[in-house]
């Protein structure tokens, strides 16, 4: 799985911006939008993104996940690890 701590790091490099149920997401790039590379995450990726810090771990962020949406932890890890994936791609981690 990617780095927490790394992905954590790379959020500064993001605006935020909660849109109906979802989370757009905007690189910065010298303080500039990349509007052309911006993308939407859905409620389990809104959920990840607003609970990844550096002192964040695999548990924590399972543990958000189950609290918000009453899932099994099974699947809520296999849901983190398949969006941190999917992520880093994105962001070039």
């Amino acid at each position: 799985m990617t780095d927490i701590r790394a992905m954590a790091e790379a959020k500064d490099r993001f605006a935020a911006r909660k849109v109906g149920t979802e989370l757009v997401l905007v690189p910065l790039k010298n303080s500039v939008a990349e509007m052309e590379e911006m993308f939407t995450l859905n409620e389990v990726g809104s959920v990840i993104w607003e609970h990844i810090s550096t002192d964040a771990t695999e548990q924590t962020l399972v543990n958000a996940i189950v609290d918000e949406f009453d899932i099994d932890s099974h699947t809520a890890t296999e849901d983190l690890r398949e969006f941190m994936t999917a992520l880093a791609a994105h962001i070039r981690l």
